[in-house]
């Protein structure tokens, strides 16, 4: 499976050739196109709710509708971990994100488990309260008239 530039993102589409073990690559694809401005995290969203639609149409037995889950020490955990985020609408991607998330996507075969832990370190390390502070001042600030608790470590819903 390839995927070209981030311009020819297919419009919350799925490549129909994608399989639970190469969706990182176009997840991976939507990072980019988000960090280079082509897409918004509205898109981010969107193109979240379609590779979910495109696994419970491919892979979720209709009976069970039990979602896949497979163990930190598979490489399928993680695009699916990634996809959370994606789905979290409490979770902004800023920039520094970025690397973080890409980084995680490319672990390395065998190495899940570390690439587990330092993703998880930083997610961790991100109050909203912080993530706010450093780079979301340019825009629409959440914070406590939401209800949120700034200075908890965030996770997706």
């Amino acid at each position: 499976m390839t995927y070209n530039d981030p311009e020819t993102l297919p419009q919350y589409r799925v490549p129909e050739d994608t399989t639970l073990d190469t969706f990182g690559e176009y997840l991976k694809k939507i990072i980019k196109a988000y960090a280079k401005g082509y897409i918004s995290l509205g898109d981010i969203l969107n193109h979240g709710d379609a590779i979910n639609c495109f696994i419970y149409n491919k892979y979720i037995d209709s009976e069970k509708a039990e979602y896949p889950t497979f163990p930190k020490s598979d490489p399928r955990s993680i695009p699916l971990n990634v996809l959370e985020y994606f789905e979290s609408t409490a979770f902004f991607m800023i920039p520094r994100d970025v690397n973080y998330f890409l980084e995680f996507l490319d672990t390395p075969l065998g190495c899940e488990k570390e690439g587990w832990a330092k993703f998880h370190a930083y997610i961790k390390s991100q109050t909203l309260r912080k993530r706010i502070d450093d780079e979301i001042k340019q825009g629409v600030c959440y914070g406590e008239s939401h209800g949120f608790n700034l200075d908890k470590p965030f996770e997706p819903l």
